[in-house]
């Protein structure tokens, strides 16, 4: 059986002098310990839609997926990794993110609402 993790840092596999600071192995790394076949293209920063992009690039070459969600936010501050037009849909609210130090409720629920379409889209087989 072949496995994909996809993700951001919690699915990435670092490597030894990497700077990072890690506990043991990556997650994808626990699971070859296994002895399963996993192939990891997390990128550690990386945004949830980028990550579902990966995931639709490639799921076709796997007998399962498995993705790792991060912080919506990151989908907002880094739209040029999925090419997509999220910053020009929450740009004009980016007042209630600086009224609420933070991103608001509504973006982060919009923003996890797009990935899981995105992600529901993807086929699968049983």
């Amino acid at each position: 059986m072949r496995i994909l993790v996809e993700g951001d840092s919690w699915a990435y596999t670092w490597s030894a002098g990497s700077g990072e600071n890690t506990a043991g192995p990556g997650f994808a790394q626990l699971l070859r310990n296994c002895g399963w076949q996993v192939d990891c293209t997390a990128r550690a920063g990386s945004s949830n839609l980028a990550s579902v992009s990966r995931v639709e690039a490639l799921y076709k070459d796997y007998d399962l997926v498995i993705w790792l969600q991060t912080e919506p936010i990151r989908d907002w501050l880094h739209p040029q990794e999925h090419h997509s037009r999220l910053l020009l849909a929450v740009d004009p609210l980016l007042d209630r993110v600086r009224l609420h130090g933070g991103l608001d409720p509504a973006i982060s629920q919009y923003l996890r609402e797009e990935t899981y379409r995105r992600l529901a889209a993807v086929p699968r087989t049983v």
